[in-house]
C-alpha cells in the first residue's frame, strides 16, 4: 500500500496494523517515495526465524544499521559535566537568559 505523509499522520494506527499483518507500506511526499515500512516480525513469523535473525537479515539488506559507537551512560554524562563545570562553572540564570532572548 502507498500513503502520503498526510495520510500517515491521520491514519498511523490503521497503517501500523497493516504492517503488523505483513503488509509493506510506502510513504510518498510530493509524488516521491520517501520511506518504506515493513514489519520486523512479518517475514520472521512465516519461516520460524527469531527477531534477532530478522534484524540480522535487515542489516544485511542495508535496511537498518547498528550504532557505530556505544552510547554514554547517564553516569558518564554526569561525570563529564561535573569535571567540565569544576574548571568553568556555568553562569547562574543561563536558562532564563536563553528564554528571554527568544
Amino acid at each position: 500500500m502507498t500513503y502520503t505523509v498526510e495520510e500517515l499522520r491521520e491514519r498511523l494506527d490503521d497503517i501500523l496494523q497493516e504492517v503488523r499483518t505483513g503488509e509493506r507500506v510506502e510513504i510518498v511526499e510530493n509524488g516521491h517515495e520517501i520511506a518504506r515500512i515493513q514489519g520486523v516480525q512479518s517475514k520472521a513469523a512465516g519461516n520460524g526465524s527469531s527477531i534477532e535473525d530478522r534484524l540480522r537479515e535487515l542489516e544485511e539488506e542495508g535496511i537498518i544499521s547498528r550504532e557505530t559507537e556505544p552510547r554514554a551512560t547517564l553516569e558518564d554524562v554526569r561525570r563529564e559535566l561535573e569535571e567540565s563545570w569544576s574548571v568553568t562553572p556555568p553562569k547562574p540564570g543561563g536558562l532564563a537568559r536563553f528564554l528571554e532572548s527568544r
